[in-house]
């Protein structure tokens, strides 16, 4: 199982704003626990946060 469809598993996202400058901003979610939460910045689009986030945390697969 790759990293990514392990974390589309494990997190929910939400796009919380947008801009034509500076992107969207997505948060993800850990459906486990709502706590746990990452904001990704600047992304281009929703893939590209989910690399991101690939990067950002770490997963068991």
């Amino acid at each position: 199982m790759s990293k990514t469809k392990k974390l589309r598993e494990e997190w929910s996202v939400m796009a919380v704003g947008a801009s034509l400058k500076e992107g969207t901003v997505f948060e993800f979610k850990k459906k486990s626990n709502s706590n746990v939460a990452v904001t990704i910045y600047r992304a281009l689009t929703e893939e590209e946060a989910w690399k991101v986030l690939a990067e950002t945390v770490k997963v068991t697969v």
